[in-house]
């Protein structure tokens, strides 16, 4: 059954988001007539089945995410200054506890991004998921490994490290790459699925050339650029969060809106 029938008016069951009435009858335009809340709205959030609180912490973690990458990379600048000055005689330990220090913010953001939504099956992508949130905590300890084990047992933890990045990259691309396809940006999930694939070719290039180095490093800008295309589409949708309405307020973004037909006019 259509979401909308000949007359222009909601044609099934879509609850109104503020106080769960019925808005079945009524026209987009229109306004709850319990609440006064945007039944456009409550439309946009039952055309891709979302709960709301589930959308928000989408948002919230995709922020995080953002912001983790700023922090991240100042941190790491930073003691890369500290090492070419040589102000401090860190053991190994030390360093890998300094590099793992600038990812604090990123545990927050993952866990948040990977929420389960209520009532979402396994069929609809639950383990890739769960796989995605475990290994994604799992490598926040890559660059501590990096500096205490590396040194000591070279083949074996890179090896190891380098197993634990492709699957990190294989879980996070067909993870973030569905739920992009779910709110109807299939380019944006185009995009994910091919920066993974250049993720996978930099890797493998890194055994045979220093240009995997180099891809690397663009594929993290663009990274950054896809999590903050992730950032805006989920605010999109969850524009009933504080953070949201911050930025509307602010006019850095524009939210848009539903655009329906307007009612049929009567043939009597």
């Amino acid at each position: 059954m259509p979401l909308i029938d000949a007359a222009g008016d909601v044609a099934v069951d879509v609850v109104c988001l503020q106080c769960g009435y019925n808005l079945r009858g009524l026209h987009p335009n229109t306004t709850c007539p319990e609440c006064g809340y945007s039944v456009a709205t409550s439309i946009k959030f039952h055309n891709i089945g979302g709960d709301p609180r589930w959308l928000t912490s989408l948002a919230r973690g995709a922020v995080c995410v953002v912001f983790s990458f700023v922090i991240a990379w100042s941190g790491w600048v930073a003691l890369a200054v500290l090492d070419e000055l040589h102000w401090f005689d860190f053991t190994n330990w030390e360093w890998g506890l300094l590099a793992c220090l600038p990812l604090c913010p990123l545990p927050l953001g993952l866990w948040w991004l990977t929420t389960p939504q209520p009532d979402y099956g396994i069929r609809q992508g639950h383990a890739i998921r769960g796989v995605a949130r475990g290994v994604g905590l799992v490598t926040l300890l890559c660059p501590f490994v990096a500096f205490v084990m590396l040194p000591a047992r070279s083949e074996v933890v890179a090896y190891s490290l380098t197993v634990l990045l492709l699957l990190l990259v294989l879980a996070w691309t067909l993870y973030l790459s569905g739920l992009a396809r779910r709110f109807g940006r299939r380019g944006l999930a185009g995009h994910t699925m091919g920066l993974g694939g250049v993720i996978v070719f930099a890797i493998w290039l890194l055994e045979f050339s220093d240009i995997g180095a180099c891809v690397l490093v663009v594929c993290v800008l663009d990274s950054f650029v896809l999590a903050i295309l992730y950032s805006f589409m989920f605010m999109e949708y969850a524009d009933r969060t504080p953070l949201a309405v911050g930025i509307r307020r602010s006019s850095l973004l524009s939210l848009p809106t539903v655009s329906m037909p307007d009612r049929a006019p009567d043939q009597s």
